[in-house]
C-alpha cells in the first residue's frame, strides 16, 4: 500500500461526502487538502472514512446547543465540510424525553448544526447521510477490510468475486449519534440518561444502554442495532480524542458490548457493517455508524 494510493482515496472519499465540487472547484479543493490528507495517510493510512459529532467550541447560549459534524480518516481531525443539504433525519432529545429539531447553521470550515433545548441538562442527537457510491481497486479493498475488521466470510466472498473478474463497487450510508451534557447547564439532582437512549430504527446505530452516564473505569453497555434488531459479531472500535490508538471489541449474540473505558473525556465508537452483493451486477452495501460519548 503506497502513500499515493491511500491519500488519493482519502481525498476522493472527502469529495464524495461533500457532494458539491466539480471541475476547477474540485481541483483547487483537492490541492488545498492534499498535504493534510497525505500526512494523515503517512501516519495511519486509515481508509474507513468516518463522520462524527463534536461539541462546538463556541456555544451560542439562549438555550441553543451547537454541534459540529466532523469528517475524516482519523478522529478527531476534520478534513472536509459536509453540506447541510445532505443532512437527513436529524434531531435531538433531552433527559426529559423532549424532542427538538437539529438544523444546519453554517459551513465555514466545518458544518455546524443547532438545536433549541431550552433548560435541558443533557442531550442525545442523531442524523443520517444519504447513500454514496464508490469504486475501489483490489489493493485498496484489502486495506479497507483491515481498517474495518472485515470478517473472514466477507473476505471469502470478495476473493471469489475477484476471481470471476468483477470489480469492487460499493454503496455506503452513514449514521451518527452523540450523547453529552449540555454546556452551562445547572448541576442539580442526578440526571438519568434513559430518555436519551431510544433507538431510531436506523439501518445501523450504536446506542448506550441503561440509566447511568458513562464513567471512567466503570463498565458500561452499548448495543448495535439494525432497523431496531441486534447486530451480532459486529467489530466496534473505541477511540479517545486524546489518542489515535483505538481499542477493538465485538458485539455478542444480543448485539451488546460491555466495556470499561480507562480515562475520561470524549470517546468515539465506530463500526462498519458490510454486506456482500446479492448478484454479480449488484454493489456491496455498507453502513457506517458512530457514537460520541462524554466519559465523566
Amino acid at each position: 500500500m503506497t502513500l499515493r494510493h491511500c491519500s488519493s482515496l482519502c481525498i476522493r472519499l472527502i469529495a464524495l461526502e461533500a457532494g458539491q465540487f466539480t471541475g476547477r472547484a474540485l481541483r483547487d479543493w483537492v490541492l488545498k487538502v492534499a498535504s493534510g490528507a497525505a500526512i494523515a495517510a503517512m501516519s495511519t493510512c486509515v481508509l474507513a472514512h468516518d463522520t462524527w459529532f463534536r461539541l462546538a467550541p463556541r456555544q451560542p447560549g439562549s438555550g441553543l446547543l451547537a454541534l459540529q459534524l466532523g469528517e475524516g480518516t482519523r478522529y478527531p481531525k476534520n478534513e472536509g465540510v459536509i453540506p447541510g443539504s445532505r443532512v437527513i433525519g436529524a434531531g435531538c432529545v433531552d433527559e426529559q424525553g423532549r424532542k427538538s429539531a437539529l438544523l444546519p447553521r453554517s459551513e465555514d470550515g466545518i458544518l455546524e448544526l443547532r438545536s433549541r433545548l431550552s433548560n435541558a441538562r443533557a442531550a442525545a442527537c442523531w442524523l443520517e447521510l444519504p447513500p454514496v457510491e464508490l469504486q475501489l481497486t483490489p489493493e485498496l479493498v484489502k486495506v479497507y477490510f483491515d481498517e474495518i475488521h472485515a470478517s473472514p466470510a466477507v473476505r471469502e466472498v470478495w476473493e471469489a468475486q475477484q476471481k470471476s473478474g468483477v470489480g469492487w463497487r460499493e454503496v455506503y450510508r452513514k449514521f451518527v449519534r452523540v450523547e453529552l451534557p449540555v454546556p452551562g447547564a445547572a448541576q442539580r439532582d442526578p440526571v438519568s440518561a434513559g430518555a436519551l437512549r431510544r433507538a431510531h430504527g436506523f439501518p445501523l446505530e450504536l446506542v448506550p444502554l441503561g440509566e447511568a452516564f458513562v464513567q471512567t473505569g466503570v463498565p458500561a453497555e452499548y448495543q448495535a442495532l439494525a432497523d431496531g434488531k441486534p447486530v451480532a459479531g459486529l467489530p466496534v472500535q473505541f477511540v479517545s480524542v486524546r489518542s489515535p490508538l483505538g481499542i477493538w471489541t465485538q458485539t455478542d449474540a444480543q448485539g451488546r458490548i460491555r466495556f470499561s473505558l480507562p480515562f475520561g473525556g470524549e470517546w468515539l465508537l465506530r463500526a462498519t457493517a458490510l454486506e456482500p452483493p446479492s448478484s454479480a451486477q449488484a454493489p456491496w452495501r455498507s453502513r457506517f455508524a458512530t457514537l460520541t460519548v462524554q466519559v465523566q
